[in-house]
């Protein structure tokens, strides 16, 4: 027997992240006599709690040849912290300790050049556009925990 269902918030162990959430293109999973296989993204948006200074952090992650990179902005300003590379794998191995647990997986309408429009910070309507869609997720994940 075959189960599918979207797949979002805190990578592939989660799946609450899909409630209220009407786009066909996210990620899937499916699981088969208790094997989980995921679909990969090459980039991705997180918006994620550092537990250990109690701050959001927004977090863009690529893969492209064979690398990986993670980008950190502040949440609150937008402001850009630093690009971290690693070589010889994708971003879902080599920086899993920040899409498990504490993460919010972001859905964008549309992406920013990393490159050029995202240095010092983050333009005005990214930044917009990630409080609008972690606002929609945390109003979900509150109906859904009121419910229980």
């Amino acid at each position: 027997m075959e189960n599918e269902f979207p797949l979002e918030l805190g990578g592939p162990r989660t799946c609450i992240a899909c409630i209220g959430c009407s786009s066909n293109s996210r990620p899937r999973i499916r699981i088969e006599e208790e094997i989980v296989v995921m679909a990969k993204k090459n980039k991705a948006w997180y918006y994620w709690w550092n537990p250990n200074d109690n701050k959001w952090y927004i977090l863009a992650f690529v893969n492209a040849q064979g690398s990986c990179s993670l980008r950190k902005w502040e949440a609150k300003s937008g402001a850009f912290l630093g690009k971290e590379s690693q070589k010889d794998g994708d971003w879902q191995d080599k920086f899993a300790e920040y899409v498990h647990g504490t993460s919010l997986a972001l859905s964008l309408r549309r992406r920013p050049n990393l490159k050029k429009d995202c240095k010092p910070k983050l333009p005005v309507w990214v930044l917009s556009e990630i409080r609008d869609e972690v606002t929609k997720l945390i109003i979900s994940l509150s109906l859904i925990l009121l419910d229980c």
